[in-house]
């Protein structure tokens, strides 16, 4: 019975620390570089950046045989925004809608999911648009 009553002592006891041990941060990612080949007609993709506290401070895009840098008043649009999570992907848009575009989404997430993010959408025109 003693030590029946101990474990039960140290697993109460225990309880806890181990509830604080699993409280989970974010991570700022402060530089940041994704390659890929590409897929259908988007050709190679690289998409680099750096990222302060506050939020992406630097952000440039090679893609569709062409060099785009954001200036710091288009990332103004996403100022107050530091992530942990950057994924890039591409579509296909008519002709009228600005043809191939990149998609680079940054994120706040964690373990249980997705907190919140924003997407910033590149033309193979050089239009830039945020959501």
């Amino acid at each position: 019975f003693r030590w029946i009553c101990a474990v039960a002592s140290i697993a109460i006891s225990l309880t806890p620390v181990l509830a604080a041990a699993t409280a989970e941060g974010m991570l700022t990612i402060v530089r940041f570089e994704l390659e890929s080949p590409g897929v259908g007609e988007s050709g190679p993709v690289t998409v680099s950046g750096t990222q302060s506290q506050i939020g992406i401070t630097s952000l440039t895009i090679h893609a569709f045989g062409k060099v785009l840098v954001l200036s710091p008043s288009q990332l103004k649009a996403i100022a107050g925004f530091p992530a942990n999570g950057i994924a890039i992907s591409y579509a296909m848009a008519p002709e009228k809608q600005g043809g191939r575009t990149i998609y680079v989404s940054i994120a706040k997430e964690f373990t249980s999911g997705v907190i919140s993010r924003r997407l910033i959408s590149v033309t193979e025109r050089g239009g830039v648009m945020f959501e």
